[in-house]
């Protein structure tokens, strides 16, 4: 099983000036609204497990829906692949999860349909 910390939150960013009038005041300036994790309402941690599917499993599970991971890295045509990156890509694929990189719509269907 592999967990993750999934930090969720917002935040503003800009560049901050004081007014020089009153300087009790600032001015943020190139305000830039900023979001982080899966989105809200998304579970502190997320993660995989793997399972083994054998017969017995099969039975008693048989007719269930059962959710897969599908992570998809995006990148541009020189975009190159961070160790980092990598090594979760493959964590996702090896628990049993669908996961790559993707340069293209057609990459990226490969990943979700494979």
């Amino acid at each position: 099983m592999r967990l993750w910390t999934n930090y969720t939150g917002t935040c503003w960013r800009g560049q901050l000036t004081r007014d020089t009038k009153n300087p009790r005041c600032a001015i943020v300036r190139d305000l830039v609204h900023i979001t982080a994790g899966l989105g809200e309402g998304s579970s502190d941690i997320i993660g995989l497990d793997s399972i083994e599917v054998t017969e017995e499993w099969c039975k008693a599970n048989l007719g269930k829906r059962i959710a897969v991971f599908v992570a998809i890295e995006v990148k541009t045509e020189n975009d190159v692949l961070k160790p980092k990156q990598k090594s979760f890509i493959n964590i996702v694929n090896e628990l049993g999860g669908k996961a790559g990189a993707a340069y293209s719509i057609e990459e990226a269907k490969e990943i979700v349909f494979k």
